[in-house]
Parts: C-alpha cells; sequence; structure tokens
C-alpha cells in the first residue's frame, strides 16, 4: 500500500505541481489547413450520417463482384 501511495502521489504531483518545460512547435500553414478540413468533414458527417451512409451504400453497389 505504501509503495502504491507513492506512486499515485508522484504522478499527482507531477501533472499539477511541477512546471512545464515543454515547449510546442509552431504549425505550420499546411498542417493548419489539413486541419480544418478535416475538421469540417467530419462535423458535416456528424450532422448528416445518412448522406454519408447513402455514399458509401452507392460505392459498395458500383464494386464488381
Amino acid at each position: 500500500s505504501v509503495i502504491s501511495a507513492y506512486y499515485y502521489i508522484k504522478v499527482i504531483v507531477y501533472c499539477y505541481m511541477k512546471e512545464e518545460k515543454a515547449d510546442f512547435p509552431s504549425i505550420k500553414l499546411s498542417s493548419s489547413v489539413v486541419i480544418i478540413i478535416i475538421s469540417l468533414v467530419n462535423i458535416l458527417f456528424g450532422l448528416f450520417p445518412l448522406s454519408s451512409w447513402d455514399f458509401a451504400v452507392k460505392a459498395a453497389i458500383s464494386l464488381p463482384f
């Protein structure tokens, strides 16, 4: 119990009481554009899931078997 308490208290200390040392790199313009496009597509598929389902069904029907 003492060993696990030491471990979990150590995790909490690192999460909340230590100062952050890492610097985040800047995001390039091309990465920003890709992130925005993927986010918009994800939102559209979330708002209109049946239209994406219809698109998938049409694509599956067109496959030659």
